[in-house]
């Protein structure tokens, strides 16, 4: 095993899994514990997030539903990712120049369409910019990329609220989670 914690650290997160993912466990208990606290030192909790997000199926605790769940919520991403932010410049192959180029004023151009997202991701990136200056997380350009796609998705899905101000700064909790169970080793039992 090459995750931080060794053989030791990974078997400590499988229990700590076992203990707040039991087959009977309920998400509104699981819920209720992270609303008072009860994850605050986890190294699991965006297991838990995962579970209030809809990201896991409700009531699958196996390591394989979960796993499969993933898969499908990353391929359906990649899929709007590929749809929503679009590149002109490898579109427009066979297309008619006088609907499809930078001058064109018709909504439906691929231009037009692209214009409107650029425009869509630098009032994200400025925010992106301002978010949590003193940590370096948040500074790394692979991590804001990442926001910035994600953001910008999320707003293509929903055209009517689309991207407002502060969604940046929920996005960043739910993405130093992640980061920070995948990174950080579980806490060594008491006399080991």
């Amino acid at each position: 095993v090459t995750a931080k914690g060794g053989r030791e650290g990974m078997e400590a997160k499988i229990r700590e899994v076992r203990e707040l993912f039991p087959p009977s466990q309920d998400v509104a208990k699981l819920h209720k514990r992270a609303m008072t606290g009860g994850l605050r030192n986890s190294t699991i909790r965006s297991l838990a997030w995962r579970f209030f997000l809809g990201v896991f199926p409700e009531g699958e605790y196996s390591l394989p539903a979960w796993v499969s769940a993933l898969e499908a919520q990353r391929d359906q991403y990649d899929a709007r990712c590929e749809e929503f932010l679009v590149d002109p410049y490898k579109q427009s192959d066979g297309a008619d120049p006088l609907v499809n180029n930078p001058l064109a004023q018709t909504e439906d151009s691929a231009w037009s369409k692209y214009f409107e997202l650029r425009q869509l991701q630098k009032d994200i990136q400025i925010d992106l910019e301002r978010l949590n200056p003193d940590d370096d997380f948040f500074r790394d350009a692979g991590v804001q990329g990442n926001m910035l796609r994600v953001l910008t998705v999320w707003a293509c899905l929903n055209p009517t609220i689309s991207y407002r101000q502060g969604m940046h700064e929920l996005l960043a909790h739910i993405l130093k989670v992640l980061h920070t169970d995948a990174s950080t080793p579980p806490p060594r039992p008491r006399g080991a």
